[in-house]
């Protein structure tokens, strides 16, 4: 009180006593800080107020920073699982591509090369690429030409090749030119081969050059008799009746022989230059095919019993019959260009190889699901091609009757087929009017580099040539042309060693590997000789060869068989890896072997060497080889199909265009 903050307020009986403030004194000052204390409680509910703001402004931020991550998250996983399922949409379009290609392989090989192509486009793999391979190694078709008319006949030589369409067009095929050029004759066209070709219509006979397709000159045979005479003297014989028509005719060679027939029981040999009649052949049953032999000695004579009659030509005398074969009548006849052998086609849908001198059965030709239109032989006589109405030709080994190819792809009757020359290739014509040339031999031919007067006992790549060692001990450097650029002693060849340092030894029936830490591994399952062990590139495996003709895969590190390579019958005298590890090549008693190391599947066998293989190899890039043997040659053979998915995609590439329609 005495400092007028507080005063005491008079007690009351009712009320306690109270204090006061000074008003005069402290009023100001409190509202002073009454004003200031609300002015700071108002800022900070202020603040707080705002610090809520900010923290729930943070939060609604975070909120959107957590759904913007994951609308992020979830269109990103979108994305990833639509190209998953894209890719596994590819996948399971390329796995379906690569079944339906290898179910094509034995009905449509081009059709199966196509899928194999679209597979490996859409999914690069082993798979892929082992279907691929094997689309390739199936596909025989190299050219495909359109003519437009059914082809009646073909004609082969070294210019290319005539195809005679409906009698009215030939096609020149010359590489991949293909000419067609109108023909001023009309009629039904028989045997257009090296030695020409007749055409019929009605009485008329044209007999045309092969090599051009032009009229030589024409015969019109009578309608009652042709006139006959002695062949010595000249003089007239007695004239000998006419066929009613024409519906069979062969030609000579030189084309101054001529036999036709009307289909009855008569073959009619007549003089191709004059139209005079020389002999009159009879036989039991109606005349179905007829065909000179290559000296115009003999004529064949088809049926319509399944028989074959021989007669000389010079006498018109019956020379053989070749029966009890064809149980249909005979469409066709060829000889073999020495006239050793024939072969016959049958609507029974086999041909038949005879052979001429004593009249025997050679071979049986079945496959074929129809009739069988043409059959002829190869250049060299060892070989027959057959074209049939079941859409199909097919290439024969003619004195055992193997099946070496079976072409598909025409999808109607094969009217006809020939060889090209070589052998190789064969040409093919068919009544929807293509024209298509194929290769008709799987096992590829090896291309001869050198050959030597004694046996080339070793062979390798090196330096971009090659190394021969011959039996006499010399190695011969060579180039890969052939050019011998260097000659020196052998000396022993080198120890065989891994790549992780282990050694191999070779000691009687088995192998020895010796590890590099002094393990050693006998490998023991030959049954007879060891003549040759090899490492893999990677030291995993070993390959040896031996005389019991079974070359064998073993794990180099258990000493375990891990499987045999069969398909050589006598000794094999080496075997090795490709330098990328994925073949093997094997020289085998005749013909090397080109093996798939994985799965130890026989690719192919190579043709071209005489005798026993004694070495073969592979260079650095894994797609030549080379081979030597007891013949003294060295061979060469580039491996197309041994490349990787693009290699194999170009060549698929190239196939398929060189054999689109053009």
């Amino acid at each position: 009180a005495a400092n007028r903050i507080l005063r005491t307020v008079a007690e009351d009986r009712d009320v306690a006593a109270g204090y006061e403030i000074f008003h005069d004194v402290l009023a100001g000052v409190v509202l002073a800080w009454r004003t200031q204390h609300m002015a700071e409680r108002a800022l900070e509910r202020e603040r707080t107020t705002s610090h809520r703001r900010h923290r729930r402004l943070a939060l609604v931020a975070l909120l959107a920073l957590i759904a913007l991550a994951g609308t992020l998250a979830l269109a990103t996983w979108a994305l990833a699982q639509r190209a998953q399922a894209r890719d596994q949409a590819r996948l399971a379009e390329a796995r379906e591509l690569m079944a339906s290609a290898l179910s094509q392989l034995a009905t449509d090989p081009e059709r199966s090369l196509r899928l194999a192509l679209q597979a490996t486009e859409l999914e690069a793999s082993e798979r892929t690429e082992d279907v691929l391979r094997r689309a390739l190694l199936d596909s025989r078709l190299r050219l495909r030409a359109n003519v437009a008319n059914p082809v009646d006949a073909l004609a082969t030589g070294a210019g290319g090749v005539i195809a005679a369409a409906s009698a009215k067009t030939v096609t020149l095929l010359n590489g991949n030119l293909v000419q067609t050029a109108n023909r001023p004759f009309s009629g039904r066209l028989f045997e257009l081969g090296g030695d020409g070709a007749v055409v019929v219509s009605g009485r008329t006979i044209s007999i045309l050059d092969p090599r051009t397709g032009q009229i030589e000159r024409r015969l019109q045979i009578p309608e009652h008799e042709l006139p006959v005479r002695d062949v010595e003297s000249g003089k007239p014989l007695p004239s000998i009746a006419a066929p009613t028509s024409v519906r069979y005719a062969a030609l000579g060679p030189e084309r101054t022989l001529l036999a036709i027939s009307d289909g009855s029981r008569r073959t009619v040999i007549v003089n191709a230059v004059n139209g005079e009649g020389r002999h009159v052949l009879e036989q039991p049953s109606a005349v179905t095919a007829l065909r000179f032999g290559p000296a115009a000695r003999t004529l064949a004579v088809g049926g319509s019993d399944g028989s074959i009659r021989l007669w000389r030509v010079s006498t018109g005398k019956h020379r053989a019959t070749l029966r009890f074969g064809h149980v249909g009548h005979v469409t066709d006849i060829a000889f073999s260009p020495r006239a050793t052998l024939l072969a016959t086609a049958s609507t029974d849908g086999t041909a038949r190889v005879w052979r001429v001198g004593s009249a025997q059965p050679v071979s049986v030709l079945p496959g074929h699901e129809n009739f069988v239109n043409d059959v002829e032989f190869s250049a060299n006589g060892s070989f027959v091609v057959t074209a049939g109405k079941d859409g199909t030709a097919r290439v024969w080994r003619a004195e055992n009757g193997e099946s070496i190819a079976v072409l598909r792809g025409h999808g109607d009757s094969v009217s006809a087929a020939a060889f090209l020359p070589g052998g190789r290739r064969v040409v093919t014509a068919g009544v929807e009017g293509t024209l298509r040339i194929w290769d008709s031999v799987k096992q590829p031919p090896l291309r001869l580099v050198r050959g030597f007067r004694v046996p080339v006992a070793r062979v390798g790549f090196a330096g971009g040539g090659i190394e021969a060692v011959t039996a006499d001990g010399r190695l011969h450097v060579l180039s890969t042309d052939g050019e011998e650029l260097a000659q020196r002693d052998a000396g022993e060849p080198a120890v065989e060693r891994s790549a992780d340092g282990a050694t191999m030894r070779i000691e009687g029936k088995t192998a020895v590997v010796r590890r590099a830490d002094g393990r050693e591994l006998v490998l023991r399952g030959h049954r007879d000789i060891v003549t040759s062990a090899h490492f893999s590139p990677d030291g995993a495996y070993v390959v040896t060869a031996s005389r019991d003709h079974d070359p064998i895969v073993w794990d180099a590190r258990r000493g375990v068989a891990v499987r045999k390579l069969l398909g050589h019958f006598a000794i094999v005298s080496d075997a090795r890896f490709s330098p990328d590890g994925r073949w093997i090549v094997t020289a085998g008693p005749g013909k090397p072997g080109l093996w798939d190391a994985s799965t130890g599947e026989l690719i192919y066998l190579f043709q071209g060497h005489e005798g026993i293989l004694l070495s073969a190899a592979f260079d650095s890039t894994s797609r030549r080889i080379v081979t030597g043997g007891s013949d003294g040659t060295v061979q060469t053979y580039r491996c197309t199909i041994c490349g990787h998915a693009d290699e194999l995609i170009a060549l698929a590439r190239a196939r398929l265009a060189a054999a689109a329609p053009r």
